[in-house]
């Protein structure tokens, strides 16, 4: 909503807010949570929160409602295994 877009898979862990409303990707914000990169990333119908999987075999899920984006739950996966997707 608003024009806000999600980019992850960089070796760097970071999920990257990027405003789209323009037509040209802005870089608008950095999420950082994750401790491998960031293989996924799900907004929520109305934009207000994002979920991001990560080869770290986990998920974060973000409140974006705020001014400033905020970590709310980390849900950690267990055994064997690949990267959330």
């Amino acid at each position: 909503e608003g024009g806000l877009m999600a980019v992850g898979g960089g070796e760097d862990a970071l999920v990257r807010l990027m405003d789209v409303s323009g037509g040209s990707p802005v870089p608008c914000g950095v999420l950082s949570g994750h401790k491998d990169r960031v293989t996924s990333v799900c907004f929520n119908p109305k934009g207000t929160l994002l979920a991001s999987g990560s080869f770290d075999k986990s998920i974060i899920v973000w409140d974006l409602s705020a001014p400033q984006p905020a970590l709310l739950q980390t849900l950690r996966g267990g055994g064997g295994g690949g990267p959330v997707r």
